[in-house]
């Protein structure tokens, strides 16, 4: 009914469908891979199957080729996928099942600019870097970790997370970072 739903009865949709076990083990086996060939077509069609959150009562369906999945981690980062709706279509809540199966389907079909990483955020807040003046210090502070999450801090150059005394936001710059150093060295006596 799903598939049908989806018109996806006919044509491509066999690959869809489980792949042949010369082993006789059960139904269980014989249907195993079912879930992955379905994201695998979704994935490689563009489908719009993909749930979003809920905008009022009714589950919105987005394009996989317009959205950005977001990946399990975010789930903890809610101001950060707020502010993120901003900007682009971030595909939310879906199933355990599918999310274990995306960054696999992804990496085959090459589409991991579509999956949500500390990196692409991280390009995403750059470009935009203008529109975050207005965004709550914990928005901030969320951006900030969700950013090093993969522990790249170098890749923090220009983005406006580094907080100060006042509530002031400043853009991490690792050249001023060095200046600093050294005067704070030498006002300490420690560089001749």
């Amino acid at each position: 009914m799903f598939l049908a739903t989806l018109g996806l009865a006919r044509g491509e949709s066999y690959d869809l469908w489980p792949l042949s076990s010369i082993r006789k083990v059960g139904l269980d086996f014989i249907w195993k891979d079912l879930l992955l060939n379905t994201v695998r077509v979704v994935c490689k069609n563009d489908l719009k199957v993909f749930f979003c959150s809920k905008d009022g009562a009714e589950p919105r369906l987005v394009s996989y080729n317009a959205s950005w999945i977001a990946p399990r981690d975010l789930e903890m980062y809610r101001h950060l996928v707020r502010a993120l709706q901003t900007l682009v279509d971030v595909v939310t809540g879906l199933p355990a099942g599918i999310l274990d199966k995306l960054p696999g389907v992804a990496k085959t079909f090459k589409l991991g600019n579509r999956v949500l990483s500390p990196g692409s955020v991280r390009n995403l807040l750059r470009k935009r870097k203008n529109e975050w003046s207005d965004v709550s210090s914990r928005t901030k502070i969320e951006m900030l970790r969700y950013s090093i999450h993969d522990e790249k801090v170098a890749d923090l150059e220009g983005l406006p997370l580094l907080p100060l005394a006042g509530g002031q936001w400043v853009e991490f710059n690792t050249s001023e970072a060095s200046n600093r150093y050294e005067f704070e060295q030498r006002v300490s006596g420690r560089l001749t």
